[in-house]
C-alpha cells in the first residue's frame, strides 16, 4: 500500500473488518491499521445521516478525504475526533464535543482506539 502514499484518498472506519477503508478513485483498494492523512473535507451525507438514524441501520455515510502521508503506527491516543450519526451530524472533538472541521493539523486513524487523533 505504500504505491498510495501521497495519493488522494477517501478513509472511512469498516465496522466489519474493524480497519480503515482506503478508496482511491471510486475504489476500495486497501485496508489499515493505522495511517496519517493531511485532510481535504470532512464529508457526511445528510441523507445517508437521516437514513441510518431513521432505520438504525449502519451504512456508511461518513468519509475524511486527504492525502496519504504514511501508514506507520504513531502510539497515540491523545486529541481524538469521532462521529456519532445518533449525536451530531458533523465530526466532532470526543473532549468538548464540537464540531471539528479543521484542515490544517494531519489525522492520525488509530485501529486500537478506532478513532482519529489530530496530531500537533
Amino acid at each position: 500500500m505504500e504505491n498510495l502514499i501521497g495519493k488522494k484518498v477517501n478513509v472511512y472506519f469498516n465496522l466489519h473488518s474493524k480497519l480503515w477503508s482506503i478508496k482511491h478513485k471510486g475504489r476500495v483498494v486497501g485496508h489499515a491499521k493505522h495511517l496519517t492523512l493531511r485532510p481535504m473535507k470532512f464529508h457526511i451525507s445528510e441523507a445517508g445521516r437521516l437514513r441510518v438514524v431513521e432505520k438504525k441501520q449502519r451504512a456508511v455515510h461518513a468519509w475524511i478525504t486527504g492525502i496519504i502521508i504514511d501508514f506507520k503506527d504513531k502510539n497515540t491516543d491523545k486529541n481524538p475526533i469521532s462521529y456519532n450519526p445518533y449525536f451530531l451530524g458533523s465530526f466532532y472533538t470526543v473532549k468538548n464535543k464540537k464540531p471539528y472541521m479543521n484542515l490544517e493539523k494531519n489525522l492520525f486513524f488509530n485501529h486500537k482506539t478506532k478513532r482519529v487523533h489530530i496530531l500537533d
